[in-house]
C-alpha cells in the first residue's frame, strides 16, 4: 500500500512537471511563429498556466476520489477515520499555503 501511494505521488509530480514543460515548449514556439511581443507571450503563457491548473485539478480529484474507494474496499481502515484523516492532512496544507 505505500509504494501504491509512492507510485501516485510521483507521478502526480511527473505530470505535473511535464505539463508545465510542454506549456512553456508551447508557448515559445507560438512566440516563435506568430512573432509575439514579450508582453503577449506572457499573457499567452498565463493562459496556458491557468487551463493546466484546473485539468491537473479536475484529474487529481479523480484520482482522489479511486484511491479513497480502493483503500476503503480493502478494508485497512474505516471510511469515518479515511475522513478524519483526509480533513487533518487538508488543515495541514492550507496551513503550509498560507506561509509560502
Amino acid at each position: 500500500m505505500k509504494e501504491m501511494a509512492k507510485k501516485v505521488i510521483k507521478t502526480g509530480y511527473g505530470l505535473g512537471l511535464l505539463s508545465i514543460h510542454q506549456g512553456k515548449k508551447a508557448a515559445a514556439q507560438v512566440k516563435r511563429d506568430l512573432h509575439l511581443s514579450d508582453e503577449e507571450s506572457m499573457h499567452l503563457a498565463k493562459e496556458f498556466v491557468a487551463s493546466s491548473s484546473k485539468a491537473s485539478k479536475e484529474v487529481l480529484k479523480v484520482a482522489e476520489k479511486n484511491i479513497m474507494a480502493a483503500v476503503l474496499r480493502t478494508k485497512l481502515v474505516r471510511k469515518r477515520d479515511l475522513m478524519k484523516m483526509r480533513k487533518a492532512v487538508r488543515k495541514k496544507m492550507q496551513h503550509f499555503s498560507r506561509k509560502k
